[in-house]
């Protein structure tokens, strides 16, 4: 437990993130209710010490004075909080909702203002780093609102991760993430440019990536192995012919 003290703690969104995130929060004593729109996602929770398996939104957020939510997009987490069974209705009176997907800084103020209207709370804390990260605690958690309701839950995202950042206001902590994953995005794009300039000019690859790829993270882009060998999604990239 952290601190001593056992939180009940909803948790939506069990995917390669949410997953490992949820497995520490359980690994530290607190009483985890959780659901993923997959079964097999919930069905790998089955007797998973401290850990309730539900079956619907509604279900997960039964009673809860924290919800994570751990979603690919907003539209998800409005669909899990205000759809049918949805959990908004269900969580505790004054409950905080935990918003760590990437979604969009507009939406994350709208579901704001709707929970608010029902006696919720909302914070955003997006996440950054690997699984890897997730399932040792070591992830780095950006959070956006009062200081004083990241006070009340810093125990909970400490489970989570080893660097928790205060950006400033609600909203905030999204809009740095979506800074940071165009910037990694223009450093990847710059890092395949490069590997292909360098292979039709005659360089061998290997070569190429050894030697450059302590720059490519000096410089802050990343290594260039997984851009240089794969795998790739199928944008075209692996019939290329120095791929």
């Amino acid at each position: 437990m952290t601190d001593g003290v056992r939180y009940r703690v909803g948790f939506i969104g069990l995917g390669v993130m949410g997953a490992p995130m949820a497995r520490r929060l359980a690994a530290a004593g607190h009483e985890l209710r959780v659901y993923d729109v997959v079964k097999d996602s919930r069905r790998a929770f089955h007797g998973v010490d401290n850990v309730h398996v539900a079956e619907s939104p509604a279900e997960a957020g039964e009673g809860v004075d924290y919800l994570v939510t751990m979603l690919p997009e907003s539209r998800h987490v409005e669909d899990v909080l205000f759809g049918d069974a949805g959990t908004a209705a269900t969580l505790a009176d004054g409950a905080l909702v935990i918003e760590m997907s990437t979604g969009t800084p507009s939406a994350t103020l709208a579901i704001e203002r709707r929970l608010a209207a029902m006696g919720r709370r909302l914070i955003d804390a997006p996440v950054g780093r690997t699984p890897a990260d997730a399932a040792t605690g070591q992830l780095l958690v950006l959070v956006g609102g009062p200081a004083d309701i990241l006070d009340e839950v810093r125990p909970l995202l400490s489970c989570m991760g080893s660097d928790i950042e205060h950006i400033g206001e609600l909203g905030s902590a999204i809009k740095l993430k979506l800074v940071n994953n165009y910037m990694s995005m223009v450093g990847m794009v710059m890092t395949a440019e490069t590997l292909m300039f360098a292979g039709k000019l005659g360089l061998d690859r290997d070569t190429v990536v050894r030697v450059t790829d302590p720059v490519a993270g000096a410089v802050g882009v990343g290594n260039c192995q997984p851009i240089a060998y794969g795998p790739w999604p199928d944008l075209g990239l692996a019939d290329d012919p120095w791929m």
